[in-house]
């Protein structure tokens, strides 16, 4: 990759996120307000988390006050999602903030590679990116303080790399740890509608390559 290809790469990458930053503005209210109905339950489970690893100096093993002790580290944060350790370094409104920006620029660069195997023109896939970043539903989803619906962010970037299985070294691996983070956000329906549909494509892929090989035999 040339140094002209980086620059516009990194000019590309800043604009977007100013971007989205402008985009969701009123999501970042939740910052300097008291935050509705589901968000609140999100934000008291990272708070719990945190206060319980930074002041108590212990990993949480379970919360008595949710379901007669559900376990809370199994809840959202777990050590090998991004939320952990913007929980950490992070207030947890912000950390949250930071999450949502994040989960935004995986959803729009999934939804560019993922437009390559349609378009060829840059203008098409970037403008199928922006349509994903413009998804009305997401967030009326995530204004609802439904903050388990991130976890589609990560799906265009996972079936990207199980398209190319056959001419990238590792994407099946890629794909895994990308649906590994997915399921760390928050194992919600939202999830488990996108392992229904990763899983139907992973049998027809092996069923087709069955038949494949049998017509070379």
């Amino acid at each position: 990759m040339t140094k002209i290809k980086i620059i516009n790469n990194i000019f590309i990458t800043i604009f977007i996120t100013i971007f989205i930053i402008f985009w969701l503005w009123p999501l970042w209210n939740m910052n300097g307000l008291a935050v509705v109905s589901d968000a609140n339950g999100y934000l008291q489970k990272i708070e719990a988390f945190r206060i319980t690893l930074l002041e108590y100096k212990q990993f949480p093993q379970n919360n008595p006050w949710i379901r007669g002790g559900q376990p809370l580290s199994s809840l959202i944060l777990s050590p090998f999602s991004f939320q952990f350790w913007l929980a950490l370094i992070f207030e947890t409104k912000i950390a949250v903030s930071f999450y949502i920006l994040l989960c935004f620029l995986i959803l729009f660069y999934g939804s560019y590679e993922l437009s390559s195997f349609y378009f060829k023109k840059k203008l098409f896939k970037y403008s199928f990116a922006l349509l994903s970043i413009f998804n009305i539903g997401l967030l009326f989803q995530l204004k609802g303080g439904h903050f388990v619906f991130l976890s589609f962010c990560y799906f265009p970037l996972i079936l990207y790399f199980l398209f190319k299985h056959r001419s990238m070294k590792y994407s099946g691996v890629f794909a895994g740890y990308f649906f590994g983070l997915m399921l760390d956000t928050d194992v919600a329906y939202m999830s488990s509608y996108c392992a229904l549909i990763l899983t139907i494509y992973i049998i027809y892929f092996f069923l087709n390559f069955k038949n494949n090989n049998r017509k070379k035999l």
